[in-house]
């Protein structure tokens, strides 16, 4: 199963509105991980969606099932 967020709309909620999220979390200690790490392996994906949604961003989440008999 894998789920697939998008943000819909203008170039700002695609770009600068989620560095500015990440910022702030980083800012207000939500980050706790040093060095160079993936953004999927320290900001907790639910708050930083709900984060990005509060300041207006439209947010598609896709959900896909395959089988595991698929070749």
């Amino acid at each position: 199963m894998t789920y697939t967020a998008d943000i819909v709309g203008r170039m700002a909620p695609g770009t600068g509105l989620p560095a500015s999220v990440a910022a702030l979390m980083l800012d207000a200690g939500d980050v706790k991980e040093k060095g160079v790490v993936a953004p999927e392996g320290c900001i907790d994906p639910e708050k930083f969606i709900a984060a990005l949604v509060k300041r207006g961003a439209k947010i598609h989440q896709t959900k896909t099932i395959r089988s595991m008999l698929e070749v």
